[in-house]
């Protein structure tokens, strides 16, 4: 099987952010803000308002917990990239660590890469009114645009509440060679990473649910080796689905299924589903 390009590498470091999905009905509507210099104001503004007194903050997701601290070192990042432990004696996943990690992302990067994005306007996404910023420059999410690879072709939305200046959506496609066609047509992988119920703990507002899903994986796989993980797969899961139900095995049941989805449709989810936030310090 071909490695697959996950979305750790599609939207790498985004550290505040938030939900939308991709709605046919989105309309163009007037907005005060004109420029992607002016947006990019309003979400570092955004950003400093809500994390610039916090010095160190807990987010607890039930198996796991990230743990945020002031950067050690001067610069433009106010975190260093949160620690991610279980909270319990098991092993947090790479996929579930990465996705709580991109829980908070990192405003003033974000805000400095989004000055040389396109500002496409106010639309309607998902049934909330946002502004659209795109470019083809991956290096926009980490505040270094200039970082795209020769003859990548990659497309990068940003969705942002027009109201609070939340990050709602971060899409990402990539067109990547198909490893099923004779003649190397491009198919494209997109990753989406969307954040949605925002709540507020002593003044600090963050999503409680983080959901990231890649979608277009099958024309990165060798068929050969996708037909023969599948029947693997498929026998595992009967031999679980025989086993007396307990919340291991339901566990181990999601798992397979999970990878099943991907194998036979391309499409990866995870979720994560924060249930508190602690702020450990505060300027």
């Amino acid at each position: 099987m071909r490695r697959l390009i996950p979305f750790a590498v599609l939207a790498p470091v985004i550290l505040l952010a938030a939900c939308g999905t991709e709605d046919a009905s989105e309309t163009e509507a007037t907005g005060e803000i004109t420029t992607a210099e002016a947006l990019a104001d309003a979400v570092l503004d955004r950003y400093e308002a809500n994390v610039g007194q916090v010095d160190s903050f807990t987010v607890v997701a039930g198996d796991v917990q990230a743990q945020y601290a002031l950067a050690d070192s001067a610069g433009v990042d106010r975190f260093d990239p949160p620690e991610v432990t279980p909270t319990g004696d098991g092993q947090v996943s790479p996929e579930r660590a990465q996705l709580l990690a991109n829980q908070v992302p990192n405003g003033r990067r974000l805000a400095r890469g989004l000055r040389t994005a396109d500002f496409e306007g106010q639309i309607t996404h998902d049934g909330r009114e946002v502004y659209l910023l795109t470019s083809e420059d991956p290096g926009v999410l980490i505040g270094e645009p200039g970082n795209a690879a020769p003859g990548q072709e990659v497309e990068t939305r940003v969705y942002i509440d027009a109201e609070t200046f939340d990050v709602v959506e971060i899409y990402r496609g990539l067109a990547v060679a198909d490893s099923a066609s004779t003649d190397s047509v491009a198919t494209e992988v997109v990753g989406r990473i969307i954040y949605s119920d925002f709540q507020t703990t002593d003044g600090l507002t963050l999503p409680f649910t983080i959901r990231e899903v890649t979608t277009g994986l099958v024309g990165a796989m060798d068929e050969d080796a996708r037909m023969i993980r599948g029947g693997q797969l498929g026998l595992q899961l009967r031999q679980l689905q025989a086993q007396p139900q307990s919340a291991e095995r339901d566990a181990q049941i999601a798992g397979v299924e999970s990878e099943l989805r991907l194998l036979n449709e391309g499409i990866l989810e995870n979720e994560i589903r924060v249930e508190s936030v602690r702020i450990d310090g505060s300027e």
